[in-house]
């Protein structure tokens, strides 16, 4: 019933390295089929097509490319089938032109290329209620509620009204990606460890994290998009210079500051708050470190490509 064919033409490997994180390989094969009797009817395109060794989309590819002498090159058996394009040969009966693009989302030389992992930073900031100036911020933000010590500083409030200020904060947002790809054992994809990132929501770091101090950066969560094999992830911190700390006043049973005595202002004595504590609404923390970013993407966030050349 004939014979199928297919064979890698001679210098067809064409390579595309505009990307930094991704490269593709454009291979190009002649499918065939070759009658083995006089006079046997070409079974169609559809068989000579189908036939074992044809590039498909979202497969690897061949082992001619990924382990040339016999030993798997890691490199590109990340490579997988993005597009194929058929051409017939109208001079050869029963043969076709095949033209496969596979493409890798990871950098050839990553140490040089880097990773592609994207940084974007936004200034913001928040309200707050600042009931005493010239105060000392604790250590990491950690503060004991209820509070053991007034925090001292200027008394700003008239009446246990405070005085509103507006604090710089810092938006993070870290995008890199995530081959979800099982191993060839399994058919598990390798997903991303999400409940853990669930769990850290308003968390803060414990350790230094891309050049934030400790107890100084917050978790808001992620959001994640899975582009074929790959997760294309994007992780969100607030930066907070105060540690995200709020002061808050000593209350009465009524739950009103307590006052007493305080600013004169023109001729006029007013009441101020006697006792003022640190609050922090976000007392847990964790390290960022792991299970977030890992050590190649993050160290690619300090780094700037291409050095200059002078």
């Amino acid at each position: 019933m004939g014979v199928f064919g297919i064979i890698e033409l001679k210098d067809s490997r064409v390579y595309n390295f505009a990307a930094a994180d991704e490269t593709t390989l454009t291979a190009v094969y002649l499918a065939y089929w070759e009658p083995t009797t006089a006079g046997e009817l070409y079974p169609g395109d559809g068989p000579t097509l189908g036939q074992t060794g044809m590039p498909i989309v979202n497969t690897r590819p061949p082992a001619a490319i990924h382990s040339p002498n016999g030993t798997m090159q890691t490199y590109f058996a990340n490579f997988v089938c993005r597009s194929v394009t058929v051409t017939p040969e109208t001079a050869v009966p029963f043969t076709f032109r095949v033209e496969a693009q596979y493409s890798s989302m990871q950098p050839a030389e990553p140490t040089k290329q880097g990773y592609g992992t994207k940084q974007t930073r936004q200034i913001t900031g928040r309200s707050y209620a600042e009931y005493r100036t010239g105060v000392t911020l604790p250590t990491g933000g950690t503060a004991a509620w209820p509070p053991t010590a007034d925090i001292g500083g200027t008394k700003r409030d008239l009446n246990g009204n405070p005085r509103m200020k507006e604090l710089p904060q810092v938006t993070y947002q870290v995008e890199y990606k995530w081959d979800r790809s099982p191993l060839i054992s399994t058919t598990d994809g390798v997903d991303p460890p999400f409940q853990t990132w669930f769990s850290a929501i308003n968390k803060r770091n414990s350790v230094a994290f891309i050049g934030a101090g400790i107890g100084t950066m917050l978790y808001k969560g992620a959001s994640a998009t899975l582009d074929r094999e790959i997760w294309r992830v994007v992780h969100t911190w607030i930066f907070d210079p105060y540690f995200h700390l709020e002061q808050m006043p000593t209350p009465n049973p009524t739950g009103l500051p307590i006052l007493l005595p305080g600013v004169t202002i023109s001729g006029q004595q007013i009441n101020q708050c006697s006792s003022i504590g640190w609050y922090q609404r976000y007392p847990d923390t964790t390290d960022f470190n792991t299970s977030f970013i890992d050590p190649a993407n993050l160290s690619d966030l300090t780094k700037a490509y291409p050095p200059k050349l002078f």
